[in-house]
């Protein structure tokens, strides 16, 4: 539809979404620390309003690629960097034992929007024979989310900047502690991505499904993530829990607890290994049901459990990478999506070539054992090593690690904080 709108090949609208891509990848290593220093409010209100715009644009600029480039570039770094800023906020008014309630119910929503998205869409273009009111209706979706978020998000920090700042999501890789977890935010990623990759040429070729049919087929893979990231919360804040009563802690729902002697690592990762053997098991068996053209509700069954072990393996990981980056929690997460986005994008693009050279059974064999072994590296070296390559990290005075240690914004402590927001709101009424 595109192409022919502004008569130009597939390849140069496949060029925008290269650029999208990459926009996507660099806007959350930017401004997550931006956030992490200046606020949560003003940056957010800012991308927000910078993604409505370029929405704008591209309600207005209806015959020129040159716009059609450059409103896209936009809209992806306006609207890429707002998850981890939500991450952020969540660290904010939440302590680390009830992290996972507010975490899961969160992650889930964006992942369905994200699978939503191109069905609602697909279905505005095909009922106005073209592209306009989807981009206005992106255009109204900001504006109420601009409603929605100016006068109800609370801000209450000081603004300490330095300028290594807006590396600090890219040098988090650097530390091993963070590089463990990396490893499991990556690689059980990018098993939803290889998957969302691999469903249409799987349903067309194999089964002979049509375009609905082939959309539908989606909608296992949603469900998936939806409920996988739900489980997620719930079980991230009992493992908490189970541990700290190992270890004689008593839970703080006030203040939170301090973690610099705390196991976090083998609290988030509690248990980890029964879901890692499934979603490992889940994948392999996966590539050879369909190699072997087993009914089509085997596959759609399968698909489902696999993308909600993985999004509760991924979102598990997120967690723990933000507790040992408390006070950079939006570049912490934003650290996993650039991983996450780079392994992903690594897979999608070797899928293919790897399909019609081995087939979709031995594809998934080879793919199941490397997400095996990152994700079973990745539970080993946080468990028995993270506690220590954490405190070493923490307790290195006047390097850059203590650069990025220092608490970017002063923050009042979760509770407090939630007290104000609710006073601010009862002012209100």
């Amino acid at each position: 539809m595109l192409s022919t709108h502004f008569s130009v090949s597939i390849q140069a609208i496949n060029l925008t979404v290269t650029v999208y891509a990459i926009c996507q990848a660099i806007s959350p290593s930017f401004f997550a620390p931006l956030a992490d220093a200046f606020g949560r409010r003003p940056v957010l209100l800012g991308l927000i309003s910078l993604y409505a715009a370029a929405s704008l644009g591209l309600t207005l600029s209806q015959h020129s690629y040159a716009a059609l480039m450059v409103f896209r570039a936009l809209q992806s770094i306006g609207g890429s960097a707002t998850p981890s800023i939500a991450y952020g906020i969540v660290a904010d008014v939440s302590v680390v034992s009830e992290r996972g309630k507010m975490l899961g119910p969160m992650l889930s929503t964006c992942n369905a929007i994200s699978a939503l998205g191109p069905v609602i869409a697909g279905a505005i273009a095909l009922r106005t024979s073209g592209y306009t009111w989807v981009f206005l209706a992106l255009l109204i979706i900001a504006v109420i989310s601009l409603l929605l978020v100016e006068p109800r998000l609370q801000e209450d920090g000081k603004p300490v900047w330095r300028p290594l700042s807006a590396f600090i999501s890219l040098r988090l890789v650097l530390y091993p502690d963070a590089a463990a977890v990396l490893c499991m935010i990556a690689s059980s990623y990018s098993v939803y991505y290889t998957f969302q990759v691999a469903i249409p040429t799987t349903f067309d070729e194999i089964y002979g499904f049509n375009a609905l049919e082939v959309g539908l087929g989606f909608l296992p893979s949603l469900a998936g993530m939806i409920i996988g990231g739900i489980i997620a919360g719930k079980l991230v804040d009992r493992n908490y829990a189970k541990t700290a009563r190992e270890c004689n802690v008593n839970v703080d729902r006030r203040k939170g607890e301090d973690l610099r002697d705390f196991p976090i690592e083998k609290a988030r990762y509690r248990n980890c290994l029964p879901f890692l053997s499934l979603e490992t098991a889940s994948v392999l068996g996966y590539g050879w049901v369909v190699h072997s053209h087993v009914h089509p509700s085997v596959p759609l069954i399968m698909q489902f459990f696999i993308c909600a072990v993985s999004t509760l393996l991924s979102h598990t990981a997120s967690a723990l990478l933000v507790d040992i980056f408390p006070d950079t929690a939006s570049s912490a997460y934003a650290s996993g999506q650039i991983a996450r986005c780079a392994v992903s994008a690594a897979s999608a693009a070797v899928l293919q070539p790897l399909v019609d050279a081995v087939g979709r059974g031995w594809y998934f064999a080879i793919f199941a054992f490397s997400i095996g072994i990152s994700g079973l590296g990745s539970v080993a070296a946080s468990r028995s090593k993270g506690m220590r390559w954490r405190q070493k990290r923490q307790a290195t005075p006047h390097s850059k690690v203590q650069d990025t240690e220092q608490p970017l914004r002063q923050l009042p402590e979760p509770q407090k904080l939630m007290e104000k927001v609710r006073a601010a709101k009862q002012l209100r009424r």
